[in-house]
């Protein structure tokens, strides 16, 4: 995962994701393949997608609605 100033810091410490399906649940797994670590919460309004987010253990945070929780990076996909 590309860092700001050192390969310690990361770019980001958190990311939200809004749409869990086909497009965010695999950005998702791209970042943690990538080796984010940081906080990752994912937004869907679709319950069995908010399940199935839940289950894939990728998310720190999965609920149906964004909330304010002044994620560094959000995608409103």
């Amino acid at each position: 995962m590309r860092t700001s100033d050192s390969d310690e810091v990361p770019f980001f410490n958190s990311i939200s994701i809004v749409g869990l399906g086909l497009i965010g649940g695999s950005l998702a797994k791209a970042l943690r393949l990538k080796g984010f670590l940081g906080e990752l919460n994912g937004f869907d309004p679709d319950p069995q997608t908010l399940v199935q987010a839940r289950q894939s253990g990728l998310f720190s945070t999965v609920a149906a609605a964004p909330s304010k929780i002044g994620a560094d990076l959000e995608n409103a996909g």
